[in-house]
Parts: C-alpha cells; structure tokens; sequence
C-alpha cells in the first residue's frame, strides 16, 4: 500500500490527468442517462388477491371484488379485467 501512495505522491500530473478522465467520463455518462418523470412501462400482467377471512363469497363479491373492478375501470388502456369471488377471497387479473 506503501509503494502505491509514493507512486502516485510522485507523479501529480498523472493522478490529474486520472481525476480528469473520472470526471469527463462521469459528466458523458451522466449527459447519455434518459430522465423521465414519467416512464413509459410496459405494465403487462397484474395479479390482485384480497382476503377477508371468514366471509362469504357474496360477502366478498359486493364489499371487495365489485368496488375493487369499479376503481381499476377507471383506468385507461386496460385490455381485459377478470375476477373471481370466492369464501373468504377475491382474485382479480388485470391485463393492460
């Protein structure tokens, strides 16, 4: 660890030139990133499953499953909403 310090305590200009390549690779690399507030996404598949314990499968149909698919309707760009009620869960697919 000794010799590498002396080395380059030796040699100021190529410790400069080493910091100077850093920073411009650094500033290129920096100025190449895409930034987006809003990036596109490709969403695909989602899997939505809730469960309520003990209730009924009308239970959870009218109190999760049915405000559930009016909220998600909502959005826009859905191709295909499928739910399913059952004792005690809703499961919803959302392909987008």
């Amino acid at each position: 660890m000794r010799g590498l310090i002396t080395f380059f305590a030796s040699r100021p200009l190529l410790v400069n030139l080493i910091l100077v390549m850093l920073f411009l690779s650094g500033f290129v690399s920096l100025r190449g990133m895409v930034v987006s507030s809003y990036p596109a996404l490709d969403t695909g598949i989602f899997y939505i499953t809730t469960v309520w314990p003990g209730a009924a499968a009308t239970d959870v149909e009218l109190s999760v499953t049915v405000p559930l698919e009016e909220e998600i309707l909502e959005i826009e760009g859905l191709d295909k909403l499928r739910s399913a009620s059952m004792e005690g869960q809703s499961s919803l697919l959302v392909q987008a």
